[in-house]
C-alpha cells in the first residue's frame, strides 16, 4: 500500500508512505515493513516472524532518520501475531460467535495489543 502526497499539498508537507506485508497461504504474517518519507523525518521498519511449536518469536527493527532505535527480539505463546495490514486480511475469515478476549494478538513495532472483541448480534 503505498500513500503520496501531490500538487500543491506537495510544497507544503511531503508524504510518501509504503507499507508491505507478506504472509502464507494460511494467512499467518511472515514479514512487516514500512517505509515513511513524512516532511523531514523518515524511517524504515521491519518486523518478522518465525513460528515454531509452542511459540512466535518476531524481530522488530526501527531507522528513524538514519538513527537506530531498536532492534529486539520478542518471543510469544500466542497461537498466531499479526501486524497491522495482515490482520485485515485475517478479520475477513474470523467466525466471531465462537471467540472470546485473547483470540487475536496485534503487533505493532515492539508493542503487543489484545483487542477486545465485542459480539453485536441481531
Amino acid at each position: 500500500m503505498t500513500a503520496k502526497s501531490v500538487g500543491m499539498i506537495n510544497t507544503v508537507f511531503t508524504l510518501a508512505d509504503t507499507i508491505s506485508c507478506y504472509m502464507t497461504k494460511d494467512l499467518m504474517a511472515l514479514a512487516y515493513m514500512i517505509n515513511t518519507h513524512e516532511g523531514n523525518q523518515h524511517s524504515k521498519e521491519l518486523t518478522t516472524y518465525e513460528y515454531s511449536p509452542g511459540t512466535i518469536t518476531f524481530k522488530a527493527k526501527l531507522i528513524c532518520n538514519d538513527i537506530l532505535r531498536f532492534d529486539e527480539k520478542f518471543t510469544s505463546v500466542q497461537s498466531y501475531l499479526y501486524d497491522m495490514i495482515s490482520i485485515l486480511f485475517y478479520i475477513l475469515t474470523l467466525n466471531y460467535s465462537k471467540m472470546k478476549n485473547g483470540d487475536i494478538t496485534i503487533t505493532s513495532g515492539r508493542k503487543i495489543f489484545l483487542p477486545t472483541i465485542f459480539i453485536i448480534s441481531s
